[in-house]
């Protein structure tokens, strides 16, 4: 993922970069949106501003259409994320056990963040999570664990 900081020159950057990809147009405001947050790996309120500014819209609708969607973050996550499905295939299949096991996993470490995930479309391998962006499933507390030994273990490396 190509982060960058919100300062002020990496917003000219932001501006430049929305320029060139996409038209001053209000339909244009869901893919800008989701430029943005791919680059900032969040939307900090400036970002939403330069994005509003192009597509010609209010902030306020802006915001809107922000905290509408549940994929996109507010807040500069933690260095690493762990997403656990908690929709109804993996319900059924046990992922509270798994947020459970997540969230004591993360109340150890300061730079590990836990989110709930309504779905992560893989049904058929439920319950399914995704650990730094890599997404796997059929996971019982197990090979869960395993996965996140691995992942104290990539922590510790760096």
């Amino acid at each position: 993922m190509n982060t960058i900081s919100s300062d002020n020159e990496n917003l000219n950057e932001l501006k430049l970069a929305l320029e060139k990809h996409f038209p001053r147009e209000h339909n244009q405001l869901m893919p800008a949106l989701h430029y943005a947050h791919h680059q900032y790996n969040y939307l900090p309120e400036p970002a939403i501003e330069v994005v509003a500014r192009h597509v010609k819209i209010p902030l306020s609708e802006a915001y809107g259409a922000v905290t509408s969607y549940s994929e996109m973050r507010l807040v500069k996550p933690k260095e690493h994320l762990i997403k656990v499905c908690t929709g109804l295939s993996c319900k059924i299949a046990n992922s509270d056990d798994l947020l459970n096991i997540a969230r004591q996993f993360a109340n150890k470490l300061n730079n590990v963040d836990v989110e709930e995930t309504a779905c992560g479309f893989l049904c058929s391998v439920a319950p399914a999570v995704c650990i730094d962006g890599a997404w796997a499933g059929k996971l019982d507390p197990i090979n869960f664990k395993t996965a996140l030994n691995n992942l104290t273990q990539r922590i510790h490396q760096s």
